[in-house]
């Protein structure tokens, strides 16, 4: 009996083959010229094994943002998470920034430098990890985001293929 459980319990542990463990990304890129399109493929093997909880961002974006100590993630409709939020009737009128990845002290100082917010204003919530302003300062904040990081409706990566 208890080799009919070592065998079923062998069946239902999963198995990683070496094949599965090694990933490539795929970059696949249709030119049109004229009346001829041209299929431009290119294999980019990893620095690292991906796993199911890494995300891949634009070359562009990377590279923008490699030197500071923070990133904002877009929203799934691809804006930034940039909210007013107003408390006890309208007496307490605050704006929240949430999604901040990494340093959320040097964001806040990056922001208030920017924008010419004071930074005792700005706030980082110990719960949520959200940073708070006084104040409703939506359009100015997403500005300075779209400065920074690009503006997110826009692409930001484009292909040129010179014909010999």
């Amino acid at each position: 009996m208890s080799a009919l459980i070592a065998r079923a319990l062998r069946a239902r542990s999963p198995v990683i083959s070496p094949s599965r463990t090694a990933f490539f990304v795929r970059l696949v890129t249709t030119v049109h010229e004229s009346s001829t399109s041209i299929a431009v493929e290119t294999t980019i093997p990893p620095s690292k094994p991906m796993t199911g909880s890494t995300i891949v961002r634009n070359a562009t974006e990377f590279s923008k943002t490699s030197e500071r100590a923070y990133l904002v993630d877009l929203t799934p409709s691809k804006n930034y998470p940039v909210y007013p939020r107003t408390k006890s009737a309208g007496q307490s009128k605050f704006t929240v920034i949430k999604r901040i990845a990494g340093d959320k002290r040097a964001f806040a100082q990056d922001l208030a430098n920017a924008t010419g917010l004071p930074r005792e204003d700005i706030t980082i919530s110990p719960v949520t990890d959200h940073v708070q302003i006084k104040g409703l300062h939506v359009t100015e904040i997403k500005k300075w985001l779209a400065d920074e990081f690009g503006d997110p409706h826009k692409p930001t990566t484009s292909f040129e293929v010179s014909s010999p």
